[in-house]
């Protein structure tokens, strides 16, 4: 009877756990990377969708790379054009990103919505005006 017991405890712990690790819409369900190890590497632009529609992305759009370090630190090499520099920082939930970015004396910060954050892909919504735009980046 005893096992039966702990049986039913260890199902239960078990199950809690697991349910909670789904922060993000699109998943990944369970983790062993902390977010800010998932978060940090190089990452491309691989897709956008703004409103709902799908982009065709441009050859200048592909070849940016997004540079994030697990000490908050982001660097955007635009190959031709500009490396822009800046910090990220999720807020209290890890649900939402802001990241500043700095720039021939400017700055200017965005919120991202993370809705996926796996080891090699990394989806955020974000809402410009009153367009919405879906972004996926892949390492």
């Amino acid at each position: 009877m005893n096992k039966i017991k702990l049986f039913g405890i260890v199902a239960i712990v078990t199950m809690i756990g697991l349910s909670s690790c789904g922060k993000y819409e699109d998943g990944p369900g369970i983790s062993f990377r902390s977010k800010k190890g998932r978060v940090e590497g190089e990452w491309k632009l691989s897709s956008r969708t703004t409103n709902g529609t799908n982009e065709t992305l441009d050859a200048d759009e592909k070849d940016d790379t997004y540079k994030f370090t697990k000490d908050g630190k982001v660097e955007v090499q635009d190959p031709g054009n500009a490396t822009i520099t800046g910090d990220w920082v999720f807020d209290s939930k890890k649900e939402n990103m802001t990241i500043t970015y700095s720039a021939f004396g400017f700055s200017f910060a965005q919120k991202v919505k993370i809705l996926e954050l796996r080891n090699n892909e990394m989806k955020w919504e974000y809402t410009d005006g009153t367009d919405k735009y879906v972004e996926v980046y892949t390492q």
